[in-house]
């Protein structure tokens, strides 16, 4: 498969992944579905273990503010 389909095919598959993600979480009561929604934050390391964004994420939201 050349790369270009490739990489739409992993998009496609990410976006579905996502979009089932969100539907779980949608149907889950919402005190457990913010609990798995913060675990997963601090483990892409968008937020620290203080529930604070961590300082890469800072910098990429002000670097992508600066770019509008």
């Amino acid at each position: 498969m050349p790369s270009v389909e490739l990489v739409e095919c992993e998009k496609v598959a990410y976006i579905n992944g996502m979009k089932e993600y969100l539907q779980k979480l949608k149907n889950m009561e919402h005190s457990q579905a913010k609990e798995i929604s913060l675990e997963n934050l601090k483990k892409s390391k968008i937020i620290g273990k203080n529930g604070e964004f961590t300082e890469h994420y800072e910098y990429m939201q002000i670097k992508v503010q600066s770019k509008r």
